[in-house]
């Protein structure tokens, strides 16, 4: 029987933004890139934000073109 060793990589977060906390909001290339945070308060522990950037970045798109259309047109 042949002997293996796996090694499994862990590969850092993408970092995106850090919040005025001090979480770093990231993406999980370990996790089929789903966007978490990492809570500093308890050492850096991965919390699921959401499934996918488009999905976390479309609210915020709206609301640019929604104020941008708004400074414009009134």
């Amino acid at each position: 029987m042949q002997k293996t060793n796996k090694v499994v990589s862990q590969k850092t977060p993408f970092l995106l933004y850090i919040v005025p906390t001090g979480d770093p909001i990231c993406i999980d290339t370990n996790a089929d890139d789903k966007i978490i945070y990492l809570n500093h308060d308890n050492h850096f522990e991965r919390v699921h934000m959401n499934e996918s950037l488009f999905k976390f970045a479309l609210p915020a798109t709206i609301w640019a073109v929604y104020e941008v259309d708004y400074r414009l047109f009134g």
